[in-house]
C-alpha cells in the first residue's frame, strides 16, 4: 500500500490493533518506565523528590494513570468517564501544601508522557512492519497521550490551586494567632510554635520594621518591602529566609535569623542595599537589636517598633536606617513617647539653638560632641576634622545662643540635644 504524508492507512482496523497491542505491551513496561521517570524528576525536579512520602505519592500517581491511560488507549474507557486515581489529587495537594510551583507538577506529567509515549513508539517500531500503519498509529498514540494529559493536567492543578488558597488561608490563620500570643508575653512550646510561624525560634534574631517613606500605598508595596527585607537577611546571616507579616498595607515586620548567636545589624551594609537597589531607595528600615529564643523574638520586635516610632518622627531626616542599638535611639524613644513634652522641653533647654536652620544644627552638633568628649576641646576637634579655636568658636556661641552657662541644666540641655538628633523637626521650633 502506497502511502504518503497526511493521508489515511487503508486498514484503520490494523491500526487499532497494533494501538492495542502496544497497550498491552506498555503494561510490562511499567517498571521501566517508572525507573526511568524517577531518575529525570530527580535530576530536573529535585524538590517533588525531597521527601519520602512525596516519592511513594508520586509512584502511586505515575502507577495509576498510566494504567487508567492505557485503559484509554485500548478503548475500555472514554476519557471523559475517567475517574482520575486519588493518589493524584492528594499529591497535588501536598504539592501545593510544600508551596512548590505547580509548573513543577505540570513538567513532572509531561515528563511521564514522553516517557511513555517514547516506549509506545519504541514497541510500534519493532512489531509493525507496514509503515502506514506503523505512522498511524504512532500518530495517534501521540495525541491520546496529549488529550489524556490536558485532561488530567487541567484536573490536577484545579486541585492543587484550590489546596493553595485553603493552606495559605489557613496557614496565615494559624500563624497569626500564634504571633499575636508570643507577641503578648505567652511562652507556647517551641515544637508548636515554629511550625505554625514557618521560623526557627531557638536560633538568634533581630527584628525589624520595614516601611515606604515615599509611596506607602503603591500596589507593589509589600511585594517590594518583602523582597528588601529578604536582600537585607542575605548581608545579616545565611542561615534562613527571614520572616515577613504585612502590618497593613504599607508596612511590614520582619525577622531575621542571626544564627546561634544574636548579631546586631550593620548600618552601612543595610544602607547599601538599600541604595543598591531602584525599588529599595524609598523604603527604611528600624531594627532592634538581636536576641536569642522566644524571649529575644518578642523583646527585639518591641524594640524595632520603638526604634521605627524616633524614626517616623523625622522622615524628613531621611534616615534610611534606624537602630535601638544606636547611642541614644532607646531614650529618644522613651520621651518621644511624650512629645507634647519633648517639645516643651527642648526650647526650654536649648534657647535659641531649638531653631530649625542649618547654623543652629551645626551648633547643637559641635555641642553634642563637646559633652561626648566630656568637654574636651582637642577631642572635639579631632573627631570634628577641625582647628581647636574653631571648636572654642562655636561652643561659645552654642552658649551665647542657649542664654545660660552649659552647666546650668546639664542634664536636661544633652536630653534635649539628643531629642533633636532623633526627633528633629518634630521638637525643633520652625519660625514663619
Amino acid at each position: 500500500m502506497k502511502f504518503t504524508a497526511g493521508s489515511q492507512p487503508e486498514g484503520p482496523a490494523d491500526v487499532d490493533a497494533r494501538i492495542t497491542e502496544v497497550a498491552r505491551a506498555l503494561f510490562t513496561h511499567l517498571a521501566e518506565i517508572s525507573d526511568s521517570f524517577h531518575k529525570e524528576v530527580e535530576n530536573s525536579i529535585p524538590e517533588l523528590v525531597a521527601e519520602p512520602a512525596l516519592v511513594e505519592l508520586l509512584g502511586s500517581t505515575l502507577q495509576g494513570n498510566i494504567e487508567l491511560f492505557l485503559e484509554y488507549v485500548k478503548g475500555t474507557v472514554a476519557l471523559e468517564e475517567i475517574v482520575l486515581p486519588a493518589a493524584s489529587m492528594v499529591h497535588a495537594r501536598r504539592v501545593a501544601q510544600r508551596e512548590i510551583s505547580s509548573v513543577a507538577l505540570l513538567r513532572a506529567y509531561r515528563i511521564a508522557q514522553r516517557r511513555v509515549a517514547s516506549h509506545a513508539l519504541q514497541e510500534i517500531s519493532w512489531t509493525e512492519t507496514d509503515p502506514a500503519v506503523a505512522y498511524a498509529a504512532a500518530q495517534r498514540f501521540h495525541e491520546m497521550t496529549f488529550a489524556y494529559i490536558d485532561y488530567l493536567s487541567e484536573q490536577v492543578v484545579a486541585e492543587y490551586e484550590a489546596e493553595r488558597e485553603r493552606w495559605v488561608t489557613n496557614r496565615n490563620t494559624v500563624r497569626t494567632a500564634m504571633l499575636a500570643s508570643i507577641l503578648a508575653g505567652d511562652a507556647p512550646e517551641i515544637g508548636v510554635a515554629e511550625p505554625a510561624l514557618g521560623y526557627r525560634l531557638q536560633h538568634g534574631h533581630v527584628g525589624a520594621v520595614l516601611w515606604d517613606s515615599v509611596s506607602p500605598e503603591s500596589a507593589d508595596s509589600l511585594q517590594r518591602l518583602e523582597r528588601a527585607l529578604v536582600a537585607i537577611a542575605g548581608t545579616v546571616s545565611k542561615h534562613a529566609r527571614p520572616l515577613f507579616v504585612p502590618s497593613d498595607q504599607s508596612q511590614a515586620w520582619g525577622w531575621i535569623a542571626t544564627g546561634s548567636h544574636g548579631t546586631d545589624i550593620d548600618d552601612t551594609a543595610i544602607e547599601s542595599v538599600l541604595a543598591g537597589d531602584r525599588d529599595f531607595r524609598t523604603i527604611r528600615v528600624a531594627f532592634g537589636r538581636a536576641g536569642t529564643g522566644i524571649d529575644g523574638f518578642r523583646t527585639t520586635h518591641l524594640e524595632a517598633i520603638r526604634a521605627f516610632g524616633v524614626a517616623s518622627a523625622d522622615d524628613a531626616a531621611g534616615r534610611k536606617v534606624t537602630s535601638f542599638a544606636q547611642a541614644g535611639v532607646r531614650v529618644a524613644s522613651l520621651l518621644s513617647d511624650d512629645i507634647v513634652g519633648a517639645k516643651a522641653l527642648v526650647p526650654d533647654a536649648l534657647g535659641e539653638l531649638a531653631a530649625d536652620g542649618e547654623y543652629a544644627e551645626r551648633l547643637r552638633e559641635t555641642l553634642s560632641v563637646f559633652f561626648e568628649e566630656s568637654m574636651g576641646y582637642s577631642a572635639v576637634a579631632t573627631r570634628l576634622h577641625m582647628h581647636r579655636n574653631t571648636v572654642r568658636y562655636r561652643i561659645d556661641k552654642a552658649t551665647e545662643a542657649r542664654g545660660r552657662p552649659l552647666d546650668v541644666d546639664a542634664v536636661e540641655l544633652q536630653l534635649a540635644l539628643l531629642l533633636c538628633r532623633w526627633l528633629g523637626r518634630s521638637v525643633l521650633r520652625v519660625d514663619g
